[in-house]
């Protein structure tokens, strides 16, 4: 069943737990690239939401490829 990006958005920042966990992610993708991998990057995200890592990946470089795949191809429009 697919819900609304709205929707995801909402639960994302539903409540203070909610909210730190999701930025918290970004924050370790950060560290993680950052200290492991070169340029370019190539990155696969299984269940990309609505593409918001790109912002992340876009920080540390504009040499990367990325593919994401979400079972909610409302996510997967928003993200295009």
């Amino acid at each position: 069943m697919d819900i609304s990006t709205s929707a995801y958005e909402d639960n994302q920042n539903a409540n203070l737990i909610n909210r730190h966990l999701h930025g918290r992610r970004y924050l370790i993708l950060d560290y993680f690239l950052r200290r492991y991998c070169g340029a370019p990057l190539h990155i696969f995200e299984i269940g990309c939401g609505t593409g918001k890592s790109l912002n992340t990946i876009k920080a540390i470089s504009n040499d990367f490829r990325y593919y994401g795949i979400d079972i909610n191809s409302s996510f997967i429009n928003t993200a295009r």
